[in-house]
Formats: C-alpha cells, structure tokens, sequence
C-alpha cells in the first residue's frame, strides 16, 4: 500500500522529494518496504526509520521535518494520489497559513466517490466561524481526513509551539486541525481535488474508533470554545 500510494506521482516533475517515514514497524515488514523501495531505481524516494515508535502524530511531524521543500503533501501510506492531484494544487495561489485539503475522497480506482467535502469548498475556515461548520458530521469527517497540501514551515511551528496532548494527539489529523486553527490558521477545502481512500482492516482509525469517538468529542467541544 505504501508504494501504491505515491507510484502514479513518482515520475512527476513537480515532485523532486518522496519521503516515507517508518515508524518502528516490524523489522521484517520494514525489510520488505527497503527492498520495494530500492527496486524503483529513483533518488526521489527517501525512506526513514524510527528507532522508537512515536505515534502518528509525532511521526508526520518528523517527516515533514525532512521534506526539503517549502510545500508538501501529507498522505497517508494507504491512500492513493495521483496527477490531476498534484496539477490543482500546482495551479492554485497558496498561502503559508491555509491548509488545502481535498474536496472527494474516491474509492479505489475512483470506483465512486465515498465522501464528499463540496458543500464546504472555498470556504475559510478559521478558530472564529468553525463553531459554525463543526456540527455537521461531513465536517467533522473533514477534520478527521488530513492528506492535504501544507507549508512545511508553518506546520512545524504550529507542532513545535503546542505542549501537545498525548492521549488527543491519537486522533492526529483531527488534534493537528484544532491546533492549526487555534494558533490563527486556516483551512480551505479545494474544489475538486481528490484521492483514492481506501477502507481496511488494518487501518488504524479503525483499529481505535471507540477511544476515537471520545477524543473527537473532546476535540470539539475545544473547536466551539476557540476565540
């Protein structure tokens, strides 16, 4: 799934930089992830290993840490993004406290689409009108989505400015787009832009979603109290 996730983009000439950051996995399933790596013959790819497991937040962090770029897209290693991805957010006239994030998340091969952000594309959203958008469930599953467009060093700060919480930070993207919006930060859902997300068994929001749906409870209430 890891190789999936970026092979259709590999070749792209606005990529230059693919870095996959382990974290602590099994070392025979990380042996494995070396060797798929090393046979696409490509300076682009970058694989990383934490020497200690450090959780999904901590570990997009330390990725985005070694991206070289000012721009980067945060993916997630069991979805899929493609060309047409990559050209919307190429066009698109960015600025450093916006998070770009995907309007359709398709099946795979984009067999359909599973959920769809449109009713919220265009808008800015920030700490002030996002009590406004928060109770509709889509919105919620938005917080929840992440695979978004980010500028690295904005991100950085935001991580490296939070005394983060250990129990919410499980819940990554959802934790990240609260402190994101807490700090004066702004979210914008991009017409049309969209990727494969695929469901799984091993997926880890769906391996924790009883103690996710506390989290996100929590993570709200916190969004509604922001001024």
């Amino acid at each position: 799934m890891t190789i999936e996730s970026f092979i259709k983009i590999i070749d792209n000439e606005l990529i230059d930089d693919i870095i996959i950051l382990d974290d602590c996995s099994d070392i025979k399933l990380y042996g494995e992830l070396w060797e798929k790596v090393e046979s696409l013959h490509t300076n682009h790819v970058k694989l990383y290993r934490n020497a200690v497991n450090v959780g999904p937040f901590l570990n997009k962090y330390i990725a985005i840490q070694k991206c070289k770029n000012d721009w980067a897209i945060l993916l997630d290693c069991d979805n899929i993004i493609d060309n047409d991805y990559v050209k919307l957010l190429s066009d698109i006239d960015k600025q450093d406290d916006i998070l770009y994030c995907p309007e359709n998340l398709f099946r795979l091969n984009k067999a359909g689409v599973k959920y769809s952000y449109k009713k919220f594309n265009n808008l800015f959203v920030d700490k002030i009108n996002v009590r406004r958008y928060v109770k509709h469930r889509m919105f919620r599953a938005l917080l929840n989505t992440g695979n978004y467009l980010v500028h690295r060093k904005s991100y950085m700060e935001v991580v490296e400015r939070s005394a983060a919480d250990e129990r919410l930070s499980k819940l990554d993207s959802f934790y990240f787009n609260y402190l994101w919006l807490s700090r004066g930060n702004r979210m914008k859902v991009v017409p049309d832009l969209g990727y494969e997300h695929r469901i799984h068994n091993g997926s880890y929001y769906l391996k924790n979603s009883k103690l996710f749906v506390a989290i996100q409870g929590e993570l709200i209430k916190m969004l509604k109290n922001l001024t």
